[in-house]
């Protein structure tokens, strides 16, 4: 997939606007457009889809019809996208994030997948690497709490310095190092007044 990185401190924007009738639109700007260069995208098929998150300009999308669910990696400036292969234990009750791996310059895909058990389970974890395009399992024991999929509001993850972080409730940062394959909370429950 070609990507570009035209200007180091411009942001990609992906904007998705429903409407009264419930048809989603799709706009691409980026920081350094003015209003005028906001570009309307081709409509996706009739299909359901979320938005995991991007990075660099490329968008990680979920796209789901009645029999089957697929991962994307779509670039809104080329207008390309890559079928990504699906972990071994599914798509379905899974989060995804995408982010750029600076010590090997790849871009990787977290995925935390919850089997939605009232007993606590540790969530599966993957990391898919684009270059390899393996995925490999990421073994963690984490409580419940840690679990993104958990979340009603649809937890977003974030890439920053080697490790997705997420908020899993209002008062604990979650970050999870693809480097060392191990999670930390960054801010503690006795930190909040």
């Amino acid at each position: 997939m070609k990507h570009q990185r035209h200007h180091a401190n411009s942001t990609k924007f992906l904007l998705d606007h429903c409407n009264l009738n419930r048809k989603n639109n799709f706009y691409s700007t980026s920081s350094l457009s003015s209003p005028d260069d906001v570009q309307k995208l081709d409509d996706l098929p009739p299909k359901s889809h979320i938005l995991f998150g991007s990075c660099d300009g490329l968008v990680l999308i979920g796209v789901s019809s009645r029999s089957n669910y697929q991962l994307l990696l779509w670039n809104p400036s080329t207008r390309e996208s890559i079928l990504l292969s699906p972990p071994e234990f599914g798509i379905f009750n899974s989060i995804f994030a995408l982010g750029c791996d600076q010590t090997t310059n790849d871009y990787v895909v977290l995925t935390i997948h919850d089997d939605m058990k009232l007993t606590p389970v540790d969530p599966h974890c993957g990391i898919l690497a684009l270059k390899s395009a393996s995925w490999r399992k990421v073994c963690i024991k984490t409580p419940k709490l840690f679990c993104p999929c958990r979340d009603s509001f649809g937890t977003c993850m974030v890439y920053v310095h080697g490790a997705f972080n997420w908020l899993p409730c209002c008062f604990l940062v979650v970050s999870l190092s693809i480097l060392s394959d191990t999670y930390r909370d960054t801010i503690s429950r006795s930190n909040v007044l």
